[in-house]
């Protein structure tokens, strides 16, 4: 191969790696996450541009992301590669978990969110405000799919395997903790982005897949710093795997990888044990109780026995997540792709490639195991390398011949306390945990209630044994995903109605109006509906304020008025929609369908008089804002201006005259707020502040037509902010 040849491709790989694929997003339930057009989720290429992105779980609390990066690649033996005409023992392509080429080596297909229905359109105000209104997007419509949400894509690679990826989310209460991956690999031949094929059989083909989880995302930002920032990214990450043989008791012949998030060695011994990563410097909640994992479904025995096979996958491998094979490509680097081969063949004879590459066969100990064997804190078992260790699994080898086909389908899950656990556990702990840094102790005492049953006074003991509960509720929707596939036959789980089609919520003067369709009674076995509504900030609890339709006595109606809402105060809601029972188990639409992002509030009339305008509170203290807005809302940094004209400007200005921020009101009513934050989004500091409202728009007299407020008039007031 001439240097000319070489040098182009090393300029397409080169061109490839610099563009960021297409992302998609599955939103509508407990568990959130986006996808990339290529295939995988690569470590910081995700929208919140940090390394811990996505796999969210509960979505609706801050800070849950536990995906730090993923990666997946195809090997085969003795390929004559059609790009350059060369043998290679083994060829490797791969898709993360830190790069990829997209032009070359994973081209992109279709890329569709398909959906049973299309995004509902949700209003506050006459404004669009859907808490996914631009990652809910549906491209397809499909009523018959048998999940609320799916995403298709299909890649062709220069292996000449086409693979097509179904990711599946489902509302039903039951199952909204895990997505279902239906992967098919065709052997098309199609090997480069022109459509060219060969017609190679391809040989001992390894599907593999690894996952970096980071279990500490919380636990481990800047805002609490419970633990070192590294223990984000998985520096102390524990991996385990199960399959027949090595079994989760209760859970027999369950094949799974999972992670959680490990004793770190800061906290090993002294002061504490910080298992959950408790957060003693606020209410106590455990900051990192999630295990995250994959578990298997469905895998095919061979490309003409399509039953699924017990002894797949053939390999588990833990590797450590800065390892020399997980960063460049390297695709026609015949030493790299042998590396890449042998990790992920399950061969007892295999070497160490790497020192935190393990050898051996592909169903040795797992990472946990040696780490607990070794008595230290995963962070300081140096074989898994500074960035801690991923985990993975490899499927084959199979032969598939032009035109044949497999079918591998995973469930990606995450299992954790509930919300209430987390808080009364990590706080029982914290009250009795004494050490200097914890606010939150009391000397508390006495027993402490074990899951299923039993005490105990050890508080390290209690903590462990339901951080532990985790790991059963992994495996539980494992469990379920498999039920749900029903081997290949048809997805089993029930449809819930579908939410209504349009939810606004309009506010008054003295309620909150809130409307919506009735689409959803055409579903069969809907019962009527439930509305929600949170105080202050949207992530906080629900309270359901009232419901319709079924046995609660009140009319089927598409409307209601929140009375109890009072003036000050933010509200954000969602309605669901219902069902009977009849299939087994009452079901309700997702929540996050129609939950808004914008706040409503009780609203005054506008006024028609400058001299009206009112600035509160004033003075704003910062000490007094629970007594203002109430402990532990979302209102905590918020100014009110009141009895403002239909419309008009608030420019905001510093005691030397700076004007720090503009608000455009353009409502009709007379109510506006300002979240003390400057064009910037910095907090403004104390001190005195004046604001000039400008009118924006004449205010005629709607009898007479006489002006009774001129474009362009305008009044200033002055408030003082102590913070």
């Amino acid at each position: 191969m001439n240097m000319k040849k070489i040098t182009f491709l090393l300029l397409i790989i080169l061109v490839a790696l610099s563009f960021a694929g297409e992302k998609k997003y599955l939103q509508i339930t407990e568990l959130s996450n986006w996808f990339f057009d290529h295939g995988s989720e690569l470590e910081s290429e995700g929208p919140k541009d940090t390394q811990v992105d996505g796999l969210s779980y509960p979505q609706f609390r801050g800070f849950q992301d536990v995906q730090a990066a993923k990666g997946f690649w195809i090997g085969c033996k003795n390929f004559t590669d059609p790009i350059n005409s060369l043998p290679y023992d083994h060829k490797v392509i791969i898709d993360g978990p830190r790069r990829v080429d997209e032009v070359g080596s994973w081209m992109n297909q279709e890329f569709d969110l398909v959906g049973q229905f299309d995004q509902v359109e949700v209003l506050v105000n006459g404004v669009p405000a859907a808490r996914h209104i631009y990652t809910d997007q549906v491209d397809i419509i499909d009523e018959t799919l048998v999940a609320d949400r799916m995403i298709h894509t299909k890649i062709n690679t220069s292996l000449g395997i086409t693979v097509t990826r179904d990711i599946y989310a489902f509302s039903h209460s039951d199952h909204q903790n895990y997505f279902i991956y239906e992967y098919t690999f065709e052997n098309t031949g199609i090997y480069d982005a022109a459509g060219t094929t060969h017609n190679l059989t391809l040989n001992d083909l390894i599907f593999y897949w690894q996952w970096r989880y980071g279990c500490a995302y919380e636990a481990a930002d800047y805002d609490l710093s419970l633990v070192t920032r590294a223990a984000k990214w998985g520096e102390n990450q524990m991996n385990d795997w199960s399959y027949p043989g090595k079994d989760y008791v209760g859970y027999e012949g369950l094949r799974a990888v999972w992670s959680w998030n490990g004793t770190h060695s800061e906290r090993f011994t002294a002061p504490y044990d910080n298992l959950g990563a408790p957060d003693f410097k606020i209410d106590g909640h455990l900051a990192s109780p999630h295990f995250s994992g994959t578990g298997v479904v469905h895998a095919d025995k061979s490309a003409i026995d399509h039953s699924d096979d017990p002894a797949q996958p053939s390999t588990y491998r833990w590797l450590g997540s800065n390892s020399t094979v997980e960063y460049d490509p390297l695709e026609f680097d015949p030493s790299m792709m042998t590396m890449r081969y042998l990790h992920m063949e399950d061969n007892p004879s295999n070497v160490a490639p790497a020192i935190d590459i393990p050898a051996g066969e592909g169903r040795g100990s797992s990472h946990a195991d040696e780490v607990i064997a070794s008595g230290e804190p995963a962070d300081k078992w140096t074989a898994g390398g500074s960035g801690g260790a991923s985990v993975g699994m490899g499927f084959g080898p199979y032969d598939l011949a032009h035109g044949q086909s497999v079918k591998i389908v995973l469930a990606e899950a995450i299992g954790t306390l509930d919300w209430e656990h987390r808080k009364e556990v990590g706080l029982n702990w914290c009250k009795r945990a004494n050490f200097t840094a914890n606010s939150l102790y009391t000397g508390a005492s006495g027993n402490l209630p074990l899951p299923g049953s039993g005490f105990t006074t050890d508080i390290d003991a209690y903590k462990r044994a339901w951080v532990m509960t985790g790991k059963d509720s992994i495996f539980q929707a494992f469990q379920r995903a498999i039920d749900n596939y029903n081997n290949g036959a048809g997805y089993t789980v029930p449809t819930p109605p579908p939410p209504p089609s349009l939810f606004s919520v309009l506010p008054g003067g003295d309620r909150i109006v809130l409307e919506w369709s009735d689409n959803a009674e055409a579903h069969p076995n809907f019962a009527g509906y439930r509305v929600y509504r949170a105080l202050q900030e949207p992530d906080s609890t629900y309270h359901l304020i009232y419901e319709n339709g079924g046995t609660t006595g009140n009319p089927l109606v598409n409307t209601c008025e929140d009375r109890s809402a009072i003036r000050g105060f933010s509200y954000y809601y969602y309605i669901e929609s219902y069902d009977d029972g009849s299939t087994g188990k009452e079901l309700a639409s997702s929540k996050f369908h129609t939950m808004t992002n914008e706040s409503a509030s009780l609203q005054r009339p506008a006024s028609s008089n400058l001299d009206n305008i009112r600035v509160v509170p004033n003075p704003y203290n910062r000490r007094a804002r629970s007594l203002q807005y109430g402990e532990g809302t979302g209102d905590k940094n918020k100014i009110n201006f009141y009895g403002i004209p239909p419309k008009c400007d608030i420019m905001i200005y510093s005691e030397r005259g700076e004007k720090i921020k503009t608000i455009v009101h353009s409502f009709p009513t007379g109510d506006e707020s300002w979240d003390m934050k400057t064009e910037t989004n910095q907090l403004v500091k104390s001190g005195v502040y004046i604001a000039r409202i400008v009118v924006t728009e004449e205010v005629l007299d709607e009898e007479t037509g006489a002006v009774l407020l001129a474009l362009g008039e305008s009044t200033f007031l002055k408030f003082i902010i102590i913070r």
